[in-house]
């Protein structure tokens, strides 16, 4: 549900959009803009995680999933036991170890650490 603009803007600052599993927010606009709501199965999300990469950059796409804060998700994705689903859908796409594993946390990870990073520095920079 991140507005094309702001996905743009996520590369700029290096950021990570985490991907949430709803299917109203995974769905494609041309299919919510018909009015059609269908559930769709795991494949939608690797869709829509494609469609980041393509605006933000594979730096910029993680996994949020939700799960404990949303009704309708596609099938196939009803637990992290199903992740396997996805990082064989991502190879089936073309994509290597190194970019699932940005994907599947590295990006996140990469972002916690700058955080932590700044943070200590701006902690020293306050101190008396």
């Amino acid at each position: 549900n991140v507005p094309d603009d702001v996905l743009k803007m996520t590369a700029k600052n290096g950021g990570v959009v985490m991907v949430n599993f709803a299917t109203g927010f995974v769905l494609p606009n041309e299919v919510r803009d018909q009015g059609r709501w269908i559930r769709g199965d795991f494949r939608i999300l690797v869709d829509h995680i494609e469609h980041i990469i393509k605006l933000a950059g594979i730096d910029h796409v993680g996994i949020g999933s939700d799960f404990d804060g949303i009704r309708s998700i596609p099938q196939g994705m009803d637990d992290v036991s199903y992740y396997p689903y996805l990082t064989q859908e991502l190879l089936n796409r073309g994509y290597d170890k190194q970019q699932i594993h940005k994907i599947l946390g590295g990006n996140m990870m990469r972002v916690l650490r700058e955080t932590e990073r700044v943070a200590k520095r701006l902690k020293q920079s306050n101190r008396p």
